[in-house]
């Protein structure tokens, strides 16, 4: 609580959509794991709203996370779709994303492993 009794909430509260849309792109843009993506905001009621393909599941979480540590930001739903360098495409199903995290490490694994033996 301020000096006046307001609550940090309520003063989130007072960003227009506009601003509060304005304010996730730049942080996005800042962003060096998030910023080649451009992924798309859109913001109603300060729920915000993330579209688009990123090429890791880091660049998905970031994107996350900085729509979050925005001001007047009360919600994020993240509709990112992570293109895997194969060019195979996983949502935001989580079952999908493990499997990807999975499939990745096998193929780390199994690289490491072929060069041990030379």
């Amino acid at each position: 609580m301020d000096a006046h009794g307001t609550t940090q909430k309520a003063n989130r509260a007072s960003l227009s959509d506009s601003e509060i849309q304005k304010a996730v792109q730049a942080a996005l843009g800042a962003d060096p794991r998030v910023s080649a993506f451009s992924p798309d905001v859109a913001v109603a009621d300060g729920i915000v709203t993330l579209s688009g393909t990123v090429s890791n599941i880091k660049a998905e979480t970031s994107a996350e996370q900085d729509a979050k540590n925005i001001v007047g930001v009360h919600e994020v739903s993240a509709h990112l779709k992570v293109r895997a360098l194969n060019g195979a495409a996983y949502g935001v199903n989580p079952r999908r994303r493990w499997i990807w995290r999975i499939n990745s490490k096998l193929l780390w694994l199994g690289s490491v492993a072929g060069q041990l033996d030379h």
